[in-house]
């Protein structure tokens, strides 16, 4: 009938009565916080956007405070409309190399609190090869399409369908087996810097606990340099779990969720719609700019691939060696949030 179109765009819809209730309910709001939503609300009204949502913004309230939420909001706004980043879902294509070695998903099932798991290896990821065969640009395009993919997907369906809710926190394994030198070159670490400090400002979302497993010994000294980059709530939140990382997993999920690059016995897998391949590992060298010469068979790279491009650096280099490389970076650093 005419007339009866509805704008899924406009503050009207999104911010909705029904929305309203369910985001103060999930979020369990006081009645002054509930005040402060609305004032909210309000203030937002002038934003015709589909992320101008209750649900976006107590992304933005729970990782920097009331006060600072709208003008956060707003930032992050006018950066997906100067970058086009509405359009990535439908637009963007990416690599098949780079999607095959990005080793970060949420996992299909969730931890003993009904909450979502998101993995990622860092260990596994050759951040060094993948920025020698393709521009930063790419790189950093490629990341901002998963988040696109992780804040947008069908896994968020799938989640709300089984818990009859809406994502409130996660817990977040981050493996680090096979960390290596490679992982501490200036070049890399700036990447890695630059892509946290866009997911702070852009994809905010609350943490409730981050698990780092299988850290090898060099991690010891490249934390002293990389922790600067975490704020200090964030850090607050890290467990580092010790040689026995399954039993230390198993207080707060049921190890068997897990995929078998953490778990030998395990049976998880990853969430709908989200990267299924985790191996990760160097790339090739025969693998050329772009990923010429990659064939993308849906297995990803195992660890036991030919040869690396650089075999040079790796976990047995010598503590002096280490501390050698750590202390000649020079990395503009990035404030970390309070």
């Amino acid at each position: 009938m005419p007339g009866t179109d509805v704008d899924k765009t406009s503050p009207e819809y999104l911010w909705s009565e029904p929305k309203m209730k369910e985001v103060i309910e999930l979020w369990e709001l006081t009645p002054s916080d509930t005040q402060k939503l609305f004032i909210l609300k309000a203030k937002l009204k002038n934003v015709h956007h589909l992320w101008n949502s209750p649900d976006v913004i107590m992304g933005f309230v729970s990782t920097g405070g009331w006060e600072t939420a709208e003008q956060r909001f707003r930032k992050m706004i006018q950066w997906r409309l100067d970058n086009k980043v509405d359009a990535l879902l439908t637009e963007f294509k990416p690599n098949p190399l780079i999607l095959d070695n990005s080793c970060v998903a949420f996992l299909k099932n969730y931890d003993h609190q009904g909450d979502p798991i998101y993995l990622e290896r860092g260990g596994a990821l050759d951040v060094k090869g993948l920025l020698k065969r393709f521009p930063r640009e790419e790189l950093m395009r490629h990341a901002i399409w998963l988040r696109e993919v992780q804040c947008n997907g069908a896994w968020l369906d799938e989640y709300e369908r089984r818990q009859g809710r809406g994502v409130r926190s996660i817990t977040v394994v981050y493996d680090l087996k096979d960390l290596s030198t490679r992982h501490l070159h200036p070049n890399v670490l700036g990447f890695f810097q630059e892509l946290m400090q866009l997911t702070d400002d852009y994809y905010p979302g609350p943490i409730k606990r981050m698990i780092i497993i299988r850290a090898p010994h060099i991690f010891r000294f490249a934390w002293k340099t990389i922790k600067g980059f975490f704020s200090e709530e964030s850090q607050s939140k890290m467990i580092f779990a010790d040689s026995d990382y399954l039993a230390e997993l198993g207080k707060w999920m049921d190890v068997d969720v897990l995929p078998q690059c953490i778990n030998p016995d395990g049976h998880g897998e990853t969430a709908i719609g989200m990267p299924k391949y985790m191996q990760g590992g160097q790339i090739p060298d025969h693998i050329g700019e772009g990923g010429v010469g990659y064939h993308a068979v849906g297995s990803g790279l195992s660890e036991a691939s030919s040869p690396a491009d650089d075999s040079s650096t790796d976990e047995s280099a010598s503590e002096e060696e280490v501390e050698q490389l750590m202390a000649g970076l020079h990395l503009t650093q990035v404030p970390a949030k309070a």
